[in-house]
């Protein structure tokens, strides 16, 4: 349980409203060892599924300032993005029993780490994808389809997926198919963009259903099911406009092309 004193402290008391805000609730998610997802996009879909005033820039800038204050590590380990409280933090404002503590499925972020994360939604291990790799296959499929935000939504689920399984095989033309099928689930099938990025981030983030969506047909084939479980999950959700910071980031890559 989150103590009391966290309403007097210097520190938390230092942030703005929405930061603090950020802050608090983010604080009941952390597992036994106070980590967390340090994906801003995973965050918003778990933490913030309601909260349509909270986008993942909000929650990127929080990051920033909580480890600018030493709230949080951020950092990329092991090619995974994981937020992180100090174990002093952690332990003041938290109560568990080390015994109780099961075990956790992020790495640990080393103490001396200072190296600032990408700011970037493609956070792939860079041994297995270069940046510059990532940024080419991209232009590459902006210039080819018209649909910039069809096209954010099909790198979104390749990220994830390898993000989970750094070694998954996935090819220009799957992605091809896969813009296809977001296409259909949009003009056909009348799901919104915002429905399907929300069903994207929860599949890949559910130990069960990230094992068995690996592509966008089989998201759109058993959408439905995962609608229905995932908006269970989070009652209230009205869907996501697209932030400023994913238009920017898409804007880039074409001015870089």
């Amino acid at each position: 349980m989150i103590d009391k004193c966290i309403s007097i402290s210097e520190k938390i008391n230092d942030l703005s409203l929405k930061e603090a805000f950020i802050y608090t609730w983010i604080i009941p998610h952390l597992d036994d060892w106070g980590r967390i997802t340090g994906s801003p996009r995973k965050i918003k879909a778990l933490v913030f599924p309601m909260k349509k005033e909270i986008c993942t820039k909000d929650i990127e800038k929080a990051f920033e300032k909580f480890r600018e204050m030493g709230l949080f590590l951020w950092e990329e380990v092991d090619g995974i993005m994981v937020l992180q409280q100090p174990f002093r933090e952690f332990s003041m404002h938290q109560t568990i029993s080390e015994k109780k503590r099961a075990k956790s499925k992020y790495p640990e972020i080393p103490k001396n780490s200072q190296e600032m994360p990408r700011k970037s939604c493609l956070k792939i291990r860079e041994d297995k994808i270069s940046k510059d790799k990532i940024r080419e296959d991209n232009k590459i499929f902006l210039s080819e389809f018209s649909n910039e935000n069809y096209g954010r939504l099909v790198f979104l689920l390749r990220d994830l997926i390898l993000q989970n399984n750094p070694k998954a095989k996935i090819t220009n033309s799957q992605l091809k198919n896969w813009y296809k099928e977001v296409q259909l689930m949009v003009e056909r099938d009348n799901r919104t963009l915002e429905e399907i990025e929300f069903v994207i981030t929860k599949s890949q983030n559910d130990s069960f259903w990230k094992g068995n969506i690996l592509s966008m047909g089989k998201l759109r084939e058993k959408f439905d099911q995962l609608w229905i479980k995932f908006k269970n999950e989070n009652i209230g959700f009205k869907g996501r406009k697209l932030s400023k910071a994913d238009e920017a980031f898409i804007k880039q890559l074409r001015e870089e092309g």
